[in-house]
């Protein structure tokens, strides 16, 4: 695939998809890298150097979840870090966030919200501070039920 390209999953914050089939991804380090593929290219890279697939990390959530839509990506276990999407990955404008990483979603009206990291950096999206946060506590209850069954 891309593995040369591509940057470590510890250090990404958000992933967002540009017209031209590339990724965008925020980085802790407050920089903003391009990767030549899309989101869910990328987020298939960093499952695969954990030892699972996209789809197979897909599956898993869903069925202990009970839940089709808007997946989350646990892409370590060991570390816990997984990303959500505030859209369907189908969607060209799905931008993906990394659970791990946000300190706090603030609503900005209009279906528009802040999300500050935990480095402090913010980022300003059109999407609902609501779906943020539902998706955060889906992801948390998925850990948490993955660290009782250890």
């Amino acid at each position: 695939m891309y593995e040369e390209a591509l940057i470590n999953p510890s250090q990404v914050l958000l992933i967002r998809n540009n017209p031209d089939t590339r990724a965008e991804c925020l980085l802790k380090n407050k920089s903003t890298v391009s990767v030549p593929c899309c989101a869910m290219e990328l987020l298939e890279v960093f499952c695969l150097k954990h030892g699972s697939t996209l789809k197979g990390r897909q599956d898993a959530f869903r069925l202990i979840m009970h839940t089709r839509q808007k997946t989350p990506v646990l892409i370590s276990e060991s570390s816990g870090r997984i990303f959500f999407p505030l859209l369907s990955p189908d969607d060209p404008a799905c931008i993906w966030l990394c659970s791990n990483e946000i300190l706090k979603c603030r609503s900005r009206g209009n279906s528009k919200c802040t999300v500050i990291f935990v480095n402090g950096d913010g980022s300003d999206l059109d999407h609902d501070a609501r779906i943020v946060s539902k998706q955060m506590k889906r992801c948390e209850k998925y850990l948490q039920i993955l660290s009782k069954n250890v």
